[in-house]
């Protein structure tokens, strides 16, 4: 595992720390943070360069693209901002939105699977999706991952410690 001061970006790791923090229970301990990758904002830069090369056939539309690429930007910018993917020594914690924000738990003994799933622009840019799937019908998808490996592996080794104990 790395060590959390090592992430990319130690203001935003340590405001999530301080958010989990608030989330924990009595007793429990923060194990992993997730890293949001900053391949986030590719879909934003993509359509900037976009409205640049639109600048030289037409104007109005080199305008229009550079806001959907404003738009885009920003909507990546909150989403680095406020996507959480945390795991502690007895659940995972997942949270997100900006004006809803919405926290999941799911408990290591409620997790059946976790599963790393890369797209092609995860393996040009480096991030990849986590995949956990709870008992019941639960699936929670948490994109943007740099680190997804050494999350799914402390995952995968906390639910083996409680798999050998039953």
């Amino acid at each position: 595992m790395r060590p959390m001061s090592y992430l990319e970006d130690d203001y935003l790791i340590t405001e999530k720390k301080y958010s989990v923090s608030g989330l924990l229970l009595p007793g429990e301990n923060l194990v992993h943070i997730a890293d949001i990758s900053p391949g986030i904002y590719w879909k934003g830069i993509a359509m900037l360069i976009v409205a640049l090369i639109a600048l030289f056939y037409s104007p109005s539309l080199a305008i229009y693209f550079a806001m959907v690429a404003g738009i885009l930007l920003l909507t990546e910018f909150t989403t680095k901002r406020y996507l959480m993917l945390a795991a502690t020594d007895s659940r995972v914690v997942i949270g997100g939105g900006v004006f809803n924000q919405e926290v999941v738990s799911m408990p290591y003994n409620r997790i059946e699977g976790v599963e790393i799933m890369r797209t092609p622009a995860g393996m040009l840019f480096g991030y990849s999706n986590i995949i956990l799937s709870g008992t019941g019908r639960a699936r929670i998808i948490i994109p943007f991952i740099n680190d997804a490996a050494s999350f799914t592996d402390d995952i995968n080794r906390r639910i083996l410690e409680r798999d050998m104990r039953v």
